[in-house]
């Protein structure tokens, strides 16, 4: 392409779309548009009559000064936010939003050249073509770009809040006029039953007779028998559980910062601060735990689960590493995760005719509602049970 003139405008091809470049006014700073996809038929000659329509607004005056586009007002909304004290795993989620679909998709777009409609067929993309297809929205970063099957509704409705919080930031900042998130039918992303995975009785029986060592085997249980996230798993300390009264104080979670793993000082939500009484059999293996640990010459922290030497559990490697090994021995499918085994525990608890409240209470959930939205149906099993969860997974008839 020749080089131009300065002042011309500039055209190149960027992540299989077209842009164009212009200044739009004399002095001004040169702003991007984008024109269109390649794979839909956009052509250079299309961007060089858009740009020559531009540089004529601009010599009449008609493109506003203050037009911004997405990539610039992300940027000043994250220069903003970081003064907000927020939890590094919403600033992870919505960066990962951002830089891996946002920007790629419309980080040149002008924010009133977003339409609800446009964001329409964002989503339908996202859940339908897979990274690298002709038909697919463009990404950046290599696990984006290594993805081989379409996003999930959860992935894609996180991007849809993050973009949510720009334009409302926008709003009150007087950046845009509208926000279409807003008038995107999101009732398609929402949580829906087929995306509750729970384990079988006789799943989760497998894994835990597939646990390396009796510790493995009560992280395992833990989170079946009481419903636990994994990082609240790993943040507990071995003060957190009264031997006297079987109960466990969950008031931490730990946290990804900064590509690093930290102990929080606090659960996911304040409702997640919670009490839980032990059935018998779980807190015997937290007591044989609790002794094991305390042998150990390295654990500072006097952390109930530590690694091999005595520091924080990484939830992400016991994910790749461990779970991933429980799962092949089990014969269950590597594509389920741990988070399923806190499914299964809501499932039985509702089989057992638990109250909403109750089940709430136990999950840390802030209110029933949640509950009954997630777990709208009873799952279809073949026993039911008052004795307690752990019972159904260390009884063998």
């Amino acid at each position: 392409m020749a080089k131009r003139k300065h002042g011309a405008g500039t055209v190149k091809e960027k992540n299989g779309s077209i842009f164009i470049g212009f200044r739009p006014a004399p002095g001004a700073k040169q702003v991007w548009e984008k024109v269109g996809r390649v794979d839909q038929g956009t052509t250079t000659a299309d961007a060089e009559a858009l740009l020559e329509d531009r540089r004529v607004e601009a010599r009449k005056g008609l493109i506003p000064r203050t037009r911004l586009v997405l990539e610039e007002v992300a940027t000043k909304w994250r220069e903003e936010r970081a003064f907000e004290e927020l939890a590094p795993k919403t600033r992870e989620a919505d960066a990962t939003a951002l830089d891996c679909h946002l920007l790629p998709a419309f980080g040149l777009d002008y924010l009133d050249t977003i339409t609800p409609d446009l964001l329409r067929r964002y989503i339908s993309k996202k859940l339908t073509f897979p990274p690298g297809h002709p038909k697919a929205a463009p990404v950046a970063g290599k696990v984006a770009s290594a993805r081989t099957k379409p996003l999930g509704t959860t992935a894609v409705r996180q991007q849809i809040q993050t973009l949510n919080k720009i334009f409302e930031w926008a709003l009150d900042n007087g950046k845009a006029v509208s926000n279409p998130c807003l008038r995107v039918d999101k009732s398609s992303l929402k949580p829906s039953l087929s995306e509750v995975d729970v384990f079988e009785i006789e799943e989760v029986k497998a894994l835990l007779k597939a646990a390396a060592n009796e510790e493995e085997r009560t992280i395992l249980l833990v989170m079946a028998a009481c419903g636990l996230r994994i990082g609240e798993v790993f943040g507990l300390n071995t003060s957190d559980y009264d031997q006297k009264t079987r109960t466990l104080h969950i008031q931490r979670t730990i946290q990804r910062d900064g590509g690093s793993t930290k102990l929080g000082n606090k659960t996911k939500t304040h409702s997640g601060d919670r009490y839980l009484v032990l059935e018998p059999s779980v807190g015997e293996l937290v007591d044989s735990q609790i002794r094991r640990v305390k042998k150990k010459a390295r654990n500072r922290q006097g952390l109930l689960f530590p690694n091999r030497v005595g520091n924080l559990r990484c939830a992400g490697n016991f994910r790749s590493r461990d779970w991933t090994r429980l799962l092949r021995k089990a014969g269950i499918s590597e594509d389920r995760t741990p988070h399923a085994l806190r499914h299964t525990f809501a499932s039985e608890l509702i089989q057992a005719r638990k109250s909403d409240t109750d089940i709430a209470s136990k999950m840390g959930h802030k209110n029933a509602q949640i509950t009954r939205t997630i777990y709208a149906k009873t799952f279809a099993r073949t026993k039911a049970t008052e004795a307690g969860v752990a019972g159904l997974y260390l009884n063998d008839d």
